[in-house]
């Protein structure tokens, strides 16, 4: 049950590393003013006008929240399997967001691939701080 916990945990933190890297792309390249979000016409078009900048950041936001998420479900659980579970979920997230909203073929292609490699380096890059910290020597 703990583990469930500690997956929930890193879920819950990808998730928000995702939202607050893409609030900071939206800063940097704010979508227009007055666009109706629900229309899928308006989203198509504005996705379209989108720099390529903006679409960068998107894919690093998801590499992020993947990095993040299972870095902190392994840290926790002290289990790879569950870091990488909770960093599957973002990959999860990245393609039901390249289903659902139209994206250029480049960034449904490296979307994934940036996600999962935050997933899988994670975990590693946590294992690795832990091994160099200050309680190591000990």
């Amino acid at each position: 049950m703990r583990n469930a916990g500690y997956w929930l945990v890193g879920v819950v933190c990808g998730g928000i590393t995702v939202g607050l890297c893409e609030a900071l792309g939206h800063l940097i390249w704010p979508p227009p003013e007055g666009v109706d979000f629900s229309d899928p016409a308006a989203i198509q078009a504005v996705m379209a006008a989108m720099p390529v900048g903006a679409f960068l950041a998107l894919i690093g936001a998801w590499f992020a929240g993947a990095l993040v998420g299972s870095g902190v479900a392994f840290s926790m659980s002290r289990n790879m399997a569950i870091g990488w579970a909770a960093g599957a979920m973002t990959v999860l997230g990245t393609v039901a967001n390249l289903v659902f909203l139209p994206h250029p073929m480049w960034v449904t292609v490296l979307g994934p691939l940036a996600a999962l490699a935050g997933a899988g380096l994670g975990p590693s890059l946590a294992l690795k701080a832990r091994s160099q910290g200050p309680d190591a020597a000990r």
